[in-house]
């Protein structure tokens, strides 16, 4: 499904930081069949984000205490049983052809790294005081591993006036916006999680008759997001066998 020869020779951009924009990664018809089968409400569980598979949860060795850790509920690989077409999108994710691919764009060493996949929906009454932010390479002020993030939008049809852009900024004000990326269905962006990989998401008007919606993949060091979990905790890190 996914065409990792455009993701493997891609070029990125490297100001404000480095990030690519592609609108070819998934075929058209793949592409609405996701769509049309968005799994967010069936897995629901925050009103924003939804974890369909988390490689972090694998390595630790008591589930229970992970979950009480992270105060949530995750899925542990393999993810809940989902559609046809979505199982197949994130069975890509995992594989090694596309950690390769994304590793040959990006330079970055990813034979180690953990994979988390959520989706996520957005409307006007939970985005409208969205900060801009970093995905993050620190989170309360601890380093949590975050190596990459990248995003896939399954909004058809999105009208600009509604808002809901991912803007890629040269700094921490609102007003520095670089680039301004609507989320419509087939777009997508990866970016490293850079000191000043800046973004938001631009306020989404009520006017929109429905959520923006999209999937993203992140990839941590396992080590630091490990340590960053359980900082002070007695833990084993178990191979990931990935």
């Amino acid at each position: 499904m996914l065409n990792l020869d455009a993701i493997a020779n891609g070029v990125m951009q490297e100001y404000p930081y480095h990030w690519i924009f592609f609108d070819n990664l998934i075929p058209k018809q793949e592409l609405f069949e996701l769509l049309n089968t968005f799994e967010y409400d069936k897995y629901r569980e925050q009103f924003r984000c939804r974890m369909i598979l988390d490689q972090g949860a694998k390595v630790l060795p008591n589930v229970k205490k992970f979950y009480d850790a992270v105060k949530n509920k995750y899925y542990i690989n393999p993810s809940p049983k989902l559609s046809s077409v979505w199982q197949t999108l994130v069975d890509e994710l995992v594989s090694l052809p596309y950690r390769e691919a994304v590793a040959k764009l990006t330079g970055l060493n990813l034979e180690r790294q953990i994979i988390r996949i959520s989706l996520s929906q957005l409307d006007s009454t939970v985005n409208k005081d969205l900060a801009p932010h970093k995905d993050s390479w620190f989170i309360n002020n601890r380093d949590s591993g975050m190596a990459l993030t990248h995003l896939f939008y399954f909004s058809e049809d999105w009208k600009s006036e509604w808002g809901g852009s991912l803007q890629i900024l040269e700094n921490e004000q609102h007003e520095s916006v670089f680039q301004d990326i609507p989320p419509q269905l087939g777009n997508s962006v990866l970016f490293l999680c850079e000191h000043n990989a800046w973004h938001v998401v631009s306020p989404i008007s009520p006017l929109a008759p429905r959520p923006r919606q999209h999937l993203m993949v992140r990839f941590y060091d396992q080590q630091v997001y490990l340590k960053y979990l359980w900082e002070g905790e007695n833990c084993t890190y178990l191979s990931l066998g990935i």
